[in-house]
């Protein structure tokens, strides 16, 4: 089967849809599909040669050989005329590859999702669309969306990566349903990573996030704070806040404001970083209220950590209060969370055999099939010929046409 993801930003940019779209079509590729990535995040290769318009790298691949078309502009972004040309310029190259399937990644500002949501509505290609941002308490902007894409709205097949996220689409992509196709890991790249701190030492609490305002960089330091004083002075405690974004100045300011120089700032980390982190983990904390999903949040859930997170996320996808970790309606609650399982070594060890024995059920098997699911129902939408998907996939005999 010949896939097209298209996706506004990828590698090398580190963010939840860069790392899905990224796994997944490799995960596809290796299943012996022909997948292209389709994206306007420039190739960090390539010099500005002033050029003006839109260029492309189609002959480029990634680091797991998955093609790569950039369509970039010179400077920080497309211009509304250019804009206005990327749905012709996608037309011509969904003529001339004729994928058997468009899936389009979209945050809330997407105007490459968009525009090919828009071609492949015109061109008559199956589409699906997965949204990755949690479009609750957005204002007007996803009924903007709404707009952009009205005339895909009854021939895309509409999913998000967590319940919580779809409920919030559903309303926008009327009278379409919304399904739920999750993010995953390789569970058996974190399983019995996290190990309880030897008596006596630090209890360690981590989080892995892009600092900006919607993770809540600065909040997650005053829940920390917040914990710190719950608990008694005879716990030590410590903390780990990787990653990087605009908020890490004003998160420095005020570690330093209150004296928290048990919180460490390492920066951004790859995925060897992050297990390395996880190993050593006592505590995951993943603060964001508007949270999609939480890749690294399933991570440490792989990895066997106990995890807080507010009951409103995404992260709810895979985290049941009291069984992975402890879910929390506000920050004070978060607070009392971190301090409870920093206080309580043996409901930590509760937890992490609670994660050893039961599965993790968000794997690149199960993620892979629900897309192949997707993709039957797409070309069914538009009339088109069966996909060609590997036997036993749900939908692979003609299923629900």
């Amino acid at each position: 089967m010949r896939i097209w993801h298209v996706a506004d930003s990828y590698a090398p940019v580190v963010g939840g849809i860069e790392v899905h779209v990224a796994s997944l079509a490799a995960h596809q590729d290796a299943r012996g599909h022909r997948v292209r990535v389709v994206t306007l995040a420039p190739d960090p290769a390539a010099a500005p040669d002033g050029s003006s318009g839109v260029t492309d790298s189609s002959g480029a691949v990634d680091s797991s050989g998955v093609a790569v078309t950039r369509l970039r502009a010179p400077g920080t972004g497309l211009s509304l005329h250019q804009l206005a040309g990327l749905t012709d310029d996608l037309r011509r190259r969904l003529r001339a590859e004729r994928p058997d399937v468009v899936h389009v990644h979209a945050s809330v500002l997407s105007p490459l999702a968009a525009a090919a949501l828009r071609a492949a509505h015109e061109e008559r290609v199956p589409a699906v669309a997965t949204v990755h941002s949690m479009w609750a308490g957005m204002g007007p902007l996803p009924w903007a969306v709404r707009h952009a894409v009205s005339p895909q709205r009854t021939d895309t097949v509409w999913s998000a990566v967590s319940r919580v996220a779809a409920d919030a689409v559903a309303p926008v992509v009327a009278p379409r349903p919304v399904a739920v196709l999750p993010n995953a890991v390789e569970p058996d790249r974190w399983a019995g990573l996290g190990r309880p701190s030897p008596a006596g030492a630090p209890v360690h609490v981590v989080a892995v996030m892009r600092l900006t305002r919607v993770k809540r960089a600065v909040p997650l330091a005053a829940v920390l704070r917040a914990a710190r004083r719950a608990l008694p002075e005879d716990v030590p405690l410590r903390a780990t806040v990787a990653g990087g974004g605009p908020q890490r100045a004003a998160l420095e300011r005020y570690l330093r404001r209150h004296g928290m120089d048990w919180v460490d700032l390492p920066g951004p980390v790859d995925r060897a970083g992050v297990r390395d982190l996880l190993a050593t983990a006592d505590v995951f904390v993943a603060p964001a209220y508007r949270e999609s999903f939480g890749i690294a949040a399933l991570e440490a859930r792989a990895a066997g950590v106990p995890l807080v997170a507010p009951r409103s996320s995404g992260v709810t996808e895979f985290v049941t209060d009291g069984a992975e970790g402890l879910l929390a309606d506000d920050d004070a609650g978060m607070a009392a969370a971190i301090a409870r399982l920093a206080g309580d070594r043996a409901l930590r060890a509760a937890v992490r055999e609670h994660d050893r024995t039961v599965p993790v059920l968000h794997d690149w098997d199960r993620a892979v099939a629900g897309a192949d699911a997707l993709y039957v129902r797409a070309a069914a939408l538009v009339g088109a010929a069966p996909l060609a998907l590997p036997v036993g996939t749900p939908g692979a005999d003609g299923a629900g046409r």
